[in-house]
């Protein structure tokens, strides 16, 4: 079984590497941000990464899950937010 620390560490992986900005940055200052809003800024062709990578991600933990485009586009989605629905998939503990 995989963590919250785990997941949140991966998450900010992802997030860095299709940001550009440093993790240590998006710890801390982007953890209530949304993804489509500054700093982080990113467009629907990140998003659409962002959203490959996850899901690669999450079926390596629980084949039988998943995540959508529609999940990581939905306005609003903060970095919290994602975070915390990527530990629900997984059932991290």
């Amino acid at each position: 079984m995989v963590s919250k620390i785990d997941v949140q560490v991966h998450v900010i992986n992802y997030l860095y590497s299709f940001s550009g900005l440093s993790a240590d940055f998006i710890l801390a200052n982007c953890l209530t941000s949304a993804l489509t809003n500054p700093p982080l800024n990113l467009d629907s062709t990140s998003l659409g990464f962002l959203t490959l990578s996850l899901r690669g991600y999450i079926k390596s933990l629980d084949p039988s899950q998943t995540i959508t485009t529609a999940e990581t586009r939905k306005p609003g989605l903060t970095v919290t937010n994602l975070i915390a629905l990527i530990v629900l998939k997984v059932s991290a503990v």
